[in-house]
């Protein structure tokens, strides 16, 4: 994590409304589109936004925070400011979609480094498993005022 709302203090970083939990994608990543529908199918109170990671949004994101940009190795998920990577990241994502999603959260009693190396290898697969999208996701007409940037 790094200090909250450090990015509006970053030059490079656009300035968006961030006053909803945000997750940060790549917009190309099957699973990572899919993991999008699936929180849009259950966030029932519509209460988290999105950003594609290939927008000049979401790469000033992923550049503020020193990840490439081009490879997107991290789903981003932003509460309050405070930025969340990885299984943290995800495990609070499944937290903000309530009962029972949240009791993915289980996990939490491993070692985080363990649970960190399940994510970075997942990630390393992602494109051979599931595939890859010619062009970014574009959101239907129900669901585009959740998404910015």
């Amino acid at each position: 994590m790094f200090d909250a709302y450090s990015y509006r203090r970053d030059v490079k970083v656009p300035i968006f409304v961030d006053e909803h939990p945000i997750i940060v994608f790549d917009g190309v990543c099957v699973m990572c589109s899919g993991w999008i529908d699936f929180v849009l199918r259950f966030d029932k109170s519509e209460q988290i936004k999105f950003i594609v990671a290939q927008s000049d949004l979401g790469r000033a994101i992923y550049r503020h925070y020193q990840l490439d940009d081009r490879e997107f190795p991290t789903n981003i998920l932003i509460i309050d400011g405070c930025a969340y990577f990885k299984w943290d990241g995800t495990m609070r994502m499944f937290a903000l979609l309530g009962w029972p999603w949240k009791a993915v959260t289980f996990t939490n009693f491993l070692p985080a480094p363990w649970l960190d190396r399940a994510y970075d290898w997942i990630a390393a697969h992602r494109f051979r498993w599931f595939g890859k999208r010619e062009q970014c996701r574009v959101p239907s007409d129900e669901v585009r005022a959740r998404f910015l940037g």
